[in-house]
């Protein structure tokens, strides 16, 4: 992805547009930005809180040669980011502390969210990466093997029905179907 340095967002406004701007004048725009903005991000954070259906990720991020973590916390409709400097639970924590119980957390295998208070749906791509490091393995089972090819043709399953127009009893029965046979 891109990640501009304060020096190059002063180059490209000074190239691109012909104005001077020091890399404090960008700093001053950014706090002021946060300012005005900040009612909005918060009432973003309590929707994704509250939200039945959620998701979470993190990623590395290095902010003057520093380490720092990008959190991504998002629905449907919103998405939350905040940069911290750790990659501990606690930051998972804090964010979801008000989340309703029965919600559900769509999240990476990553240890910080396995213990919030909610329920936990593995993303498909991890999960299919993970039956795939399995099967590569020289002693990997029959039945190992067998789970890895019905994990990937119920992916195949599914993401043809939810191309469909969606209609609720359709979906349910889907979801019952694919529920007994997992």
């Amino acid at each position: 992805g891109i990640r501009p340095t304060l020096y190059s967002i002063v180059f490209s406004i000074n190239t691109n547009y012909g104005i001077k701007i020091s890399k404090g004048g960008i700093m001053n725009f950014l706090h002021r930005a946060s300012g005005w903005l900040e009612e909005r991000y918060e009432i973003i954070k309590k929707n994704i809180k509250v939200s039945a259906v959620k998701h979470a990720d993190e990623t590395g991020w290095r902010i003057d040669g520093i380490n720092t973590w990008i959190w991504a916390f998002l629905t449907k409709k919103e998405v939350c980011y905040t940069a911290e400097e750790s990659r501990g639970k606690g930051v998972a924590v804090d964010f979801f502390k008000d989340s309703p119980k029965e919600s559900i957390l769509v999240r990476d295998d990553y240890a910080a969210y396995k213990n919030l208070q909610m329920r936990h749906q593995s993303s498909w791509s991890h999960l299919l990466r993970k039956s795939h490091e399995e099967v590569s393995q020289d002693n990997a089972t029959e039945e190992v093997k067998e789970l890895h090819k019905k994990l990937k043709a119920y992916y195949e399953d599914l993401k043809k029905a939810i191309e469909k127009p969606f209609k609720k009893k359709e979906r349910e029965e889907i979801y019952n179907k694919y529920l007994k046979k997992v």
